[in-house]
């Protein structure tokens, strides 16, 4: 679980760096600091070929092609086309240099000579180009056409600028890369300086006094003190995407990377050797399944306790100021809290994120179920029974089954609640009452709803149970469309727009949107995929959506 926070705070910290007065920089002897990758023009146009014809645009993917290969004339349409951003020969600002792979230069400039007219001969080599007041460079060497915005840009060029982007062009039809590690040392600080005095500014602009603002404004120095340390410690940041036509998918990269020894790059490093004893929450055919697992490094267990330890301060203050509670029953109702919170602190020390969930659906079905590991599950239960007792005598108090069953070493308190008779769309749904499960354990607690949630929960203590201790991803989030649009089209059966990309997808059954972490050498990947399936559906939909509106395109 390291990779998704440390991503945005990664990504804002790279736009900061890019986006800093790169003026002020001094000369320094790096590698590019910035490359942008795009695969051969062959590739891309395949590329786009695939996805149009996926998304039932077959005929924009056919002008597409026809358009490339007349406008690509003159390029080597099997190397790449590529930018970096790197340090001025000689000394100055950072400046970028965009290529692309030519075999005949002069007859691609003539496919565009009447958008840019005439190059003009600007001396060593170089060609100026004038459109719209501004002036563009370029160079041919080496079979590569170089282009910059100023002509000195160009007096040291790579012989092979293909090799500053790697594996990229061939993995992604489009990728960035950020070399944080090659930015210089001036150029970080000044980020940092930027973002902590942009942080103090929204702190004089928004005066907190409460004990929740307080809490919140320490969470978000946290936040800062974090941000700081990875800018000092990051090595790379990649973010790709990839058309992949006959793998009949599409999927979304970002790779974070540290230095090696860093202790960023150690953090990642407990990525590695993942094992969930929820992986019983994976179940086939469900509509979503999530599973989590991770070991904590001790500094994010030790800022984590403290933020609970303010939560819970915050929490027993309110009690005491609640005026709509019995003063009799605050001592009670602080106990509570408190010893809930005492739990999830105690969880939190031991180092250990595992859990899962698992959304079932059905013709006019909804079952869920969630859970995870607890330092003890006992406390939570008797906390629980604590909390029925003090609130047993309220109005409209769900009724309780304590010990209502048990299965698999899990023992289930049932909660119900009947549903009102103004509420048609919920009670055709989940029944005339609404059921829920909590089940606790030695070290796991859970909690389920639905018509079928204890069924749903004995399945996944089940599956848990004979998986073990599984390696598995860091985290995976696993969403199937198919289910979902059979209950979409079982509560809303004269929607057209469902209807049709239901039957595309039962056709195709590619209908899986998955999001994957894994952990890489000093660092983590994290994955978006789609299959084809998906990409179908939502070309029939907006077909379809289309067609009912009046005039529409």
């Amino acid at each position: 679980m390291k990779l998704l926070p440390k991503s945005m705070f990664a990504m804002a910290a790279t736009a900061a760096l890019l986006l800093a007065p790169l003026g002020q920089l001094l000369a320094q002897n790096v590698k590019p600091v910035l490359v942008l990758s795009i695969s051969s023009v062959e590739d891309t146009l395949a590329d786009i070929v695939y996805i149009t014809k996926a998304a039932g645009a077959e005929e924009v993917g056919r002008i597409a092609m026809f358009s490339g290969q007349v406008y690509t004339n003159g390029l080597d349409k099997k190397k790449p086309i590529g930018m970096y951003v790197a340090p001025k020969t000689g000394g100055g600002d950072f400046v970028p240099v965009a290529f692309i792979p030519v075999s005949d230069l002069k007859t691609f400039l003539a496919t565009f000579k009447e958008q840019i007219g005439e190059p003009k001969d600007a001396g060593d080599g170089v060609n100026e180009i004038s459109t719209n007041g501004q002036s563009i460079y370029f160079k041919e060497k080496t079979g590569w056409a170089f282009i910059s915005n100023a002509k000195e840009n160009l007096a040291s060029l790579p012989e092979d600028p293909a090799a500053l982007l790697g594996s990229l062009p061939k993995e992604y039809t489009i990728a960035v890369k950020a070399n944080v590690a090659n930015v210089p040392d001036v150029l970080k600080k000044l980020a940092v300086d930027t973002i902590k005095e942009g942080f103090e500014q929204q702190l004089q602009n928004n005066p907190r006094g409460g004990a929740n603002d307080e809490l919140f404004e320490k969470m978000q120095r946290n936040q800062l003190e974090a941000l700081v340390k990875m800018v000092d410690e990051l090595d790379e940041i990649m973010f790709g995407i990839a058309i992949d036509g006959p793998g009949k998918r599409t999927y979304l990269d970002l790779n974070i990377t540290a230095r090696e020894g860093t202790n960023l790059a150690k953090q990642y490093a407990l990525l590695a050797d993942a094992k969930s004893s929820f992986a019983g929450f994976l179940l086939p055919n469900a509509a979503a399944t999530l599973n989590l697992t991770s070991t904590m490094a001790k500094e994010d267990i030790d800022q984590a306790v403290s933020m609970l330890k303010g939560v819970r301060t915050n929490a027993i203050k309110e009690i005491d100021n609640d005026p709509n509670l019995d003063a009799n029953k605050r001592g009670a109702a602080k106990e509570v809290l408190g010893s809930l919170m005492d739990s999830f602190i105690k969880t939190v020390e031991g180092g250990k994120i595992d859990g899962g969930a698992v959304l079932m659906l059905d013709a006019k079905t909804v079952d869920f179920a969630a859970g995870g590991l607890v330092a003890n599950g006992k406390e939570i239960e008797d906390s629980f029974k604590r909390l029925i007792e003090l609130a047993k005598n309220e109005p409209d108090f769900p009724t309780v089954k304590l010990n209502s069953g048990s299965h698999g070493g899990i023992t289930f308190h049932s909660i119900t609640a009947p549903i009102p008779d103004g509420e048609p769309e919920a009670r055709e749904i989940l029944g005339d009452k609404v059921n829920v499960i909590l089940g606790t354990g030695p070290k796991a607690v859970y909690i389920a709803f639905g018509k079928n949630a204890e069924s749903l929960l004995k399945q996944v203590i089940d599956k848990s149970a004979q998986d073990g201790s599984k390696s598995v991803p860091p985290l995976q989030l696993n969403v199937a469309l198919l289910p979902i649009l059979k209950f979409a089209a079982s509560v809303d059966a004269n929607n057209p727009v469902v209807g049709e990309m239901l039957k595309v997808l039962e056709k195709s059954g590619k209908d899986k949107i998955n999001i994957i972490s894994q952990p890489i050498k000093n660092g983590g990947n994290v994955r978006i995929q789609v299959e084809d399936g998906v990409l179908q559906i939502i070309g029939a939909g907006a077909q379809q959506a289309r067609g009912l509106i009046p005039g529409g395109l």
